[in-house]
């Protein structure tokens, strides 16, 4: 798109209304195959799981008849404490019947409560999601507040003391987590033995063995750049203020592999390698490293997101906008400074 909007072919006239339809095009198609994968992935998962697609119409249903839903607890008291048909409720027989009568208890004297923008619905989700979710006490502030609208609180710790302890999470050994000093030592060892065994196979080649050579060491420069933007993921939310949502690390690498990929771009241009090294590192680069680094996925993904969210779709556009404007020019700028600042007289 960057080689485009400055011009190409005989005359090099720009043909920017071709780069920009090529953008639309492109984040159309994207943000298609996305939606396309999503539902055929939804489709496959109902028809896999008909006790959870029955749930799903339920919560469904529900959610129109004005009822909140908090998808947050466990799967036995979910479809319990919501009225879900008892039919699909295959873990209902493991739970003793007096214990699913304190349950039932519980659930009769906050029943009112549990409706879209009732006053008092953020406590009782506060409540539920401490006890049967992450098993801990209850504020004094909250249990104060539940007394005094006469919710059967003694009920649900009944119920809660009957329930098997939760499960531990496993505790990982530091020796076994990322190290990058170690990780980078390893990366040159593996990039050093691709490259003695490329350079020992590297007589006589044919135009499909300098292809099919090239994506392998390419294959080999995707591992850093995958390791750097799952780095640059953390940094998602970080601004502050009225920017809080902006996804800064995926913005972040998506820039930096733009950058990265039109640059070797420029350089294959401006200097045609006569041999098989230059050539093949230079596309390594801009297909595995840069290629893993950006992430049109997760871009698409969080586009998507934005504008599912009627309070949230305009932002849609703004990071849509900043993105794609943002990547164009500094591919132009990088486009730029290579061509007129190191080409070959």
């Amino acid at each position: 798109m960057v080689v485009m909007i400055f011009g190409a072919g005989a005359n090099h006239q720009s043909r920017f209304l071709r780069a920009l339809f090529g953008y639309m095009v492109g984040m159309e198609t994207a943000i298609g195959s996305y939606i396309f994968g999503k539902t055929v992935a939804k489709w496959l998962h109902r028809y896999w799981n008909p006790i959870m697609n029955q749930e799903a119409n339920a919560i469904r249903e529900k959610k129109e008849r004005g009822m909140h839903i908090n998808e947050d607890l466990p799967e036995f008291e979910r479809r319990f404490l919501h009225d879900f048909d008892s039919s699909m409720d295959f873990v209902g027989s493991l739970v003793e019947l007096d214990r699913q009568t304190s349950l039932d208890k519980w659930r009769t004297s906050v029943a009112h409560v549990r409706r879209v923008g009732h006053p008092e619905l953020d406590l009782l989700i506060e409540i539920e999601n401490t006890l049967l979710v992450e098993r801990e006490h209850l504020l004094h502030r909250s249990e104060a507040m539940a007394q005094t609208k006469n919710w059967n609180l003694g009920a649900l710790r009944e119920y809660v003391a009957g329930m098997p302890p939760p499960l531990q999470k496993p505790v990982l050994n530091n020796y076994f987590l990322f190290k990058p000093v170690p990780a980078l030592l390893l990366s040159i060892i593996i990039y050093t033995l691709v490259g003695l065994v490329l350079f020992a196979l590297n007589n006589n080649l044919s135009t499909y063995a300098v292809t099919n050579r090239t994506v392998a060491f390419a294959v080999f420069m995707a591992g850093p750049g995958a390791i750097l933007r799952w780095h640059l993921s953390k940094y998602n939310g970080m601004l502050g203020g009225a920017w809080s949502w902006f996804p800064y690390g995926t913005f972040l690498a998506n820039m930096m592999g733009s950058v990265i990929s039109i640059a070797m771009v420029t350089w294959e241009f401006i200097y045609p390698a006569q041999s098989f090294w230059p050539v093949a590192s230079m596309r390594a680069v801009k297909i595995g490293f840069a290629g893993s680094l950006t992430t049109v996925s997760t871009f698409v993904k969080e586009v998507h997101g934005f504008h599912a969210d009627t309070q949230t779709t305009d932002q849609a556009y703004i990071y849509l906008t900043i993105t794609l404007a943002a990547a164009a020019t500094l591919g132009m700028m990088t486009y730029s400074i290579v061509v007129f600042g190191f080409s070959p007289a």
